[in-house]
C-alpha cells in the first residue's frame, strides 16, 4: 500500500436546503516523499481535503489509509496518537497566544521523550535555517506576518514527522523570503522522504510541486506528475 490513499472521499456542511457539499468521491494515491499541491478557487473544497487527509476533519463518506492505517476507522485517541506521531500541521490562521517566544512556538510539538536542552537544540537548528535566530526571545505576536509565517514552518519541520499537511506555507511573505522557505521544503522533501501536501495559491510553490492537484466544486478536474533531476527516490 501507498503512504496516503484516499478512498471516495466526500465531505459535505449543513444539512437540508443549507447542505453543501464541499468535496464530491475524490480518490487519490499519493506515495511516500510526494511533494503535492492542492490548488483551486475560493469554496473549491481544497482545504476540506487537506485536513481530512490530516485527520483533522472527518469524512462525510469515503476512507483514508495512510500507511496501513485506516485513520477515521480508530477510535478518538488512538487517531490523536497516531496523528500526533504522523503528521506535523501548518494552519492558515496561526493561534499564537499559547507562545510566550518564538523559540517556544519551534519547541512546542517536539516529543515529550526529549529532554529540554534537546528541544532547545533542534529548535535553534530549524529557526536559524528560517532566519530567525534573532528574533528567539520576542512573542509570536511582535513578529511580521512572515516572521510568523517562518516560525510556524519552523515548528512543523522541527518534529521530523514523515507527513507535513499545510494550508498556504509560503503566504504572507515576500517573493524573496516566500523562494527561500520554498527551498527549504524542498530540500527536506529530498533528503528525507518527507511527504508535503500544500493547498496553495502561489504560482511558484505550485510549480516546484512535483504533483499538481487542482480542485473545482469538490471535484478534481487536473491531477498532473512531473519529475525533477533532483527529488526523493525511495
Amino acid at each position: 500500500m501507498e503512504q496516503i490513499e484516499v478512498r471516495g472521499v466526500a465531505k459535505s456542511y449543513g444539512g437540508g436546503r443549507d447542505k453543501v457539499l464541499a468535496v464530491s468521491n475524490v480518490s487519490l494515491v499519493i506515495p511516500r516523499g510526494s511533494f503535492v499541491s492542492i490548488t483551486g478557487e475560493s469554496g473549491s473544497g481544497k482545504s476540506s481535503l487537506l485536513w481530512m487527509i490530516g485527520g483533522v476533519i472527518r469524512p462525510t463518506a469515503g476512507a483514508i489509509w495512510v500507511k496501513d492505517v485506516n485513520l477515521w476507522g480508530l477510535r478518538y485517541f488512538g487517531r490523536r496518537r497516531f496523528c500526533r506521531a504522523t503528521f506535523a500541521h501548518m494552519h492558515r490562521y496561526l493561534n499564537l497566544t499559547r507562545y510566550k517566544t518564538t523559540l517556544d512556538m519551534a519547541m512546542a510539538d517536539l516529543p515529550k521523550e526529549l529532554g529540554k536542552e534537546q528541544k532547545r537544540q533542534r529548535a535553534l537548528e530549524m529557526l536559524e535555517r528560517v532566519g530567525l535566530t534573532n528574533r528567539l526571545a520576542t512573542h509570536p505576536f511582535r513578529l511580521s506576518g512572515g516572521e510568523q509565517r517562518r516560525a510556524a514552518l519552523a515548528r512543523a519541520l522541527v518534529t521530523g514527522r514523515p507527513i507535513v499537511i499545510a494550508e498556504e506555507p509560503t503566504g504572507q511573505v515576500d517573493p524573496t523570503t516566500g523562494l527561500g522557505l520554498l527551498a527549504l521544503m524542498r530540500e527536506i522533501n529530498i533528503r528525507q522522504g518527507t511527504t508535503f501536501i500544500v493547498v496553495t495559491e502561489s504560482p511558484a510553490l505550485a510549480r516546484e510541486a512535483t504533483r499538481t492537484i487542482r480542485l473545482e466544486q469538490g471535484r478534481v478536474v487536473y491531477d498532473q506528475s512531473r519529475s525533477f533531476s533532483q527529488q526523493y527516490r525511495p
